[in-house]
């Protein structure tokens, strides 16, 4: 997945790591006047450039006007605080809440903005520590600075927390991230790292939205690749929401034991397709014949199957416990799978990844085992489209 290079940022995931580079970024604005000369340390000041100028947004001046930031962590459990000092000694307190891949707790949905005025207003010798020459409330600007996955869409997010503090806030994600560090990726070997990092996070947790693992660009394209990746099971279905009938998000629950594609299969029946499979006895619904499953290969599975791939993953030996037969939820009937294996991504967070299309080739009811096969698809990719699977399976039916 790394292509063999070793990155610093594949390890340093926490917030802190974040909270230092992001502090590393900003501070190259200090440093304009002593590298003059030097091309690379001169691009990684216009890199702290373009992020001022991003934090500053809401505001009626950009990075031009300022001549110094003065940088704190964890500050009043602020996890960085700027001052920024203008050329016409205007100053400017930015709050900055930094996540990775963890939400807002109910403590920080103000971001902290009213016990900081609380703490100013209250001693202003409480000033001095941050060097405010003259503090004015209506000069601090909230940033909401998350990475990782979002709950929810930025622009309403961030008009919640706008609403709540009554103050703009600024959001940055992790595409708005790439976005700033892009053009200097070449300047630096910790901004390479830490850009190539994100982006492999954002890539692989579906957030990259030109990339061929983004759900809406396979529903764009009407195909899935062998080998695609997803980090949640909702975005799976999501990509056969067409066949299914309905699209998933974060608060729905999938069905356990997987997606019956109901149309498909009662044309397969209806159609008479199943050929050789119709040969493998069928006991419960028969319109249960085409499905989508996420599969955990584990021996303490605890969803009642024991599953392991033999043979370079072309055969699925799959074996159920008698509670799942006895409560009705081993469907024999089912021919065709759609398969995904759940397991651990880099970041250790789950992710699913598509093995292909599986047809059952062998059923034996008395150790209650299935037995899949891998089945070829052209250029390792199914067209999610009834009619072209329809196809596949009638391909598949008739060899």
């Amino acid at each position: 997945m790394w292509g063999g290079e070793n990155k610093m940022f594949k390890y340093m995931t926490k917030e802190l790591s974040q909270d230092s580079f992001i502090c590393w970024c900003i501070n190259w604005f200090n440093y304009k006047d002593q590298v003059k000369g030097d091309k690379r340390k001169e691009n990684l000041c216009k890199m702290s450039e373009k992020i001022l100028d991003k934090i500053l947004e809401n505001t009626d001046i950009n990075s031009s006007f300022v001549n110094k930031i003065d940088i704190f962590r964890q500050f009043k459990k602020i996890d960085i605080l700027l001052i920024i000092n203008t050329k016409s000694s205007t100053q400017y307190v930015v709050t900055i809440e930094d996540k990775v891949g963890t939400s807002l707790n109910k403590n920080q949905w103000d971001l902290y903005v009213p016990k900081l005025i609380q703490y100013l207003e209250d001693n202003p010798e409480n000033q001095e520590i941050l060097s405010l020459e003259r503090f004015e409330k209506d000069k601090i600007i909230p940033v909401f600075w998350k990475t990782g996955l979002w709950n929810e869409e930025k622009e309403k997010l961030k008009n919640k927390l706008s609403s709540n503090i009554g103050k703009k806030v600024v959001c940055i994600n992790g595409i708005d991230t790439l976005e700033l560090l892009k053009d200097y990726v070449t300047d630096s070997e910790i901004v390479e790292d830490y850009y190539t990092c994100l982006q492999e996070y954002l890539k692989i947790n579906n957030q990259l939205e030109d990339n061929e693992n983004s759900v809406n660009k396979i529903l764009e394209n009407g195909k899935l690749k062998e080998g695609t990746t997803f980090s949640k099971n909702y975005y799976v279905y999501n990509c056969f929401s067409n066949l299914i009938g309905r699209q998933y998000n974060s608060k729905s629950h999938t069905r356990k034991g997987g997606i019956v594609l109901r149309n498909l299969s009662k044309r397969l029946i209806e159609e008479e397709i199943l050929k050789t499979s119709n040969m493998l006895k069928k006991e419960n619904n028969r319109s249960n014949i085409v499905s989508v499953d996420t599969i955990t290969f584990s021996k303490g599975s605890k969803t009642g199957y024991k599953n392991s791939l033999g043979l370079n993953g072309t055969l699925w030996y799959e074996e159920v416990c008698q509670e799942k037969v006895d409560k009705n939820k081993f469907y024999t009937n089912l021919r065709y799978i759609f398969l995904f294996a759940k397991n651990l991504n880099t970041f250790t967070e789950k992710q699913y990844k598509f093995l292909g299309l599986f047809k059952l080739i062998d059923y034996d009811e008395k150790n209650k085992l299935r037995l899949w096969e891998k089945q070829e698809l052209s250029n390792n990719t199914i067209q999610l489209d009834e009619e072209e699977i329809i196809k596949v399976i009638k391909n598949i039916e008739n060899k």
